[in-house]
């Protein structure tokens, strides 16, 4: 996104909710729909030779679900820009969790989306502005059944749990849905390192690398936790941390 043309894609399997979209973006001047999908499936075989900026996603669709298909797009380590469209309000929440830009209900109206469209020119110019603005500074995770928002700076370590990655914050963890690849991708690479395949550390976190005996090398945090640093990571825990 460096100023020119917002490159877009429209993934709808209604054709009707297709052309709603493709007439209230026409007059978007910085809008360009390089792109229209029917299937989740048949966008995310294009999704990587497209680039998008920015991609209108129907939550409902055959196959793969928007959140099904984002969820594969965050995982290929793609971060366009999400705006869930949906007659069902009752997905709100998790597309909340999914950081998404915006939640549109059909039908269409001008005025909500010209809202849509401007939240999306704050945060592109942000980025412009400040490259720093592009890492990922909180999450919303659902845990007891209620949301929390959690700082990215209050994170200790993350570590890979199935299908979620576990952010450890103090006494406290949260499941957040992603992969670790998809998060490491947003984070901050000179305040956090992967020292193994399945952990990442926050660098301000740890106190101590102790040696094994199998000449392996142990990072030891401020909380106290015990973390194996895999031999092919080392290089890059080495160039973030001073005296190694």
């Amino acid at each position: 996104m460096n100023g020119g043309p917002i490159r877009t894609v429209l993934v709808d399997d209604e054709p009707l909710a297709l052309e709603g979209l493709r007439s209230l973006l026409a007059h978007e001047e910085d809008i360009d729909v390089v792109a229209e999908y029917q299937s989740g499936t048949a966008f995310l075989r294009d999704a990587e030779a497209i680039g998008a900026d920015l991609v209108f996603l129907d939550v409902e669709m055959p196959s793969l679900s928007g959140l099904e298909v984002l969820e594969q797009l965050h995982a290929a380590g793609a971060q366009p820009h999400v705006v869930f469209v949906t007659g069902f309000d009752q997905y709100a929440v998790r597309a909340f969790e999914e950081q998404a830009l915006d939640y549109v209900l059909k039908p269409y109206r001008a005025d909500r989306m010209a809202r849509t469209l401007a939240r999306l020119r704050q945060q592109m110019a942000r980025a412009a502005e400040s490259p720093a603005a592009v890492f990922l500074t909180r999450v919303a995770v659902r845990k007891n059944g209620r949301i929390h928002l959690v700082r990215i700076d209050d994170v200790d370590w993350l570590e890979t749990a199935d299908n979620y990655v576990n952010l450890h914050a103090g006494e406290a963890e949260y499941l957040y849905r992603t992969t670790m690849a998809a998060i490491e991708s947003r984070l901050d690479p000179a305040r956090f390192v992967r020292i193994h395949r399945s952990t990442i550390v926050n660098v301000d976190r740890i106190v101590e690398l102790q040696p094994t005996f199998g000449r392996e090398l142990v990072v030891l945090l401020r909380d106290g936790a015990r973390l194996r640093l895999g031999a092919p990571y080392r290089d890059g825990l080495r160039k973030l941390v001073e005296g190694l």
